[in-house]
């Protein structure tokens, strides 16, 4: 027996000295021949069932995938570029409503109440910016916000508040003297909405606005004088 179990130690040995060096050599299959299966059989102990060894460390830490560099300047340009975008949307956005609403734009006549001085389909420029340092002034065309219509309508200042104006003969009086208008044709006469004369004090910040085309303008006549909050601005036209 003692004879036995030496030659059965050297083998037990040899065997894992085997093993072990097929491990370090990377032999494919070698994680299944265990030498304790290998003694087990060799000596009659019966079938063990060999541990497996895998090749994958205890220890391994998660993989870091480093992105390059080029992928984020990318990444923030564009961030750069769509803040930029913004911007000039909203700067414009500000500009043009600036513009519009205290310097001035660009107004399209319709209708024939002004003709023959302006013409349905003209455009011209509406000058805001005059009128937030002086009040209208008479004889000056103007935008104003239409209270027959609700809407915006092209009419000319003719008298200002304070002044009584008087209609009647187919002139305007203003504070009894005859107004005389020569942007009018000699034939164009003015007639007062009812009746043969008409008599209007203006009441003070308002205006007495008149359509060049008297008979056929919707005015002063009909709704009376306008406050200068109604008066828009200036058109450019105004020396005709």
């Amino acid at each position: 027996m003692g004879s036995q179990e030496f030659m059965v130690r050297e083998q037990v040995l040899s065997e894992q000295e085997t093993f072990h060096n097929s491990m370090e050599a990377g032999q494919p299959g070698s994680e299944l021949q265990h030498p304790n299966f290998s003694v087990a059989n060799s000596s009659g102990l019966g079938n063990c069932p060999a541990p497996l060894v895998s090749n994958t460390p205890v220890n391994a830490q998660p993989k870091i995938v480093r992105r390059h560099w080029f992928w984020d300047l990318i990444e923030a340009k564009e961030t750069r570029q769509s803040y930029t975008l913004v911007c000039i949307a909203l700067w414009s956005l500000c500009l043009y409503l600036i513009i519009t609403n205290f310097i001035g734009g660009a107004v399209e006549v319709e209708g024939e109440s002004m003709m023959p001085n302006l013409v349905d389909g003209e455009v011209h420029f509406l000058n805001r910016w005059t009128y937030h340092f002086r009040p209208p002034r008479r004889g000056e065309i103007v935008v104003i916000r239409d209270p027959g219509f609700a809407d915006l309508a092209v009419k000319r200042v003719v008298a200002i508040g304070g002044e009584q104006i008087e209609i009647h003969d187919g002139a305007v009086f203003i504070n009894g003297a005859l107004f005389k208008e020569p942007y009018l044709p000699h034939s164009r006469q003015t007639f007062p909405a009812k009746g043969r004369r008409w008599t209007y004090k203006i009441p003070r910040n308002h205006f007495l606005v008149l359509g060049d085309n008297r008979d056929n303008s919707m005015d002063s006549r009909y709704y009376g004088a306008v406050h200068r909050i109604q008066v828009i601005g200036m058109v450019a036209a105004s020396g005709k």
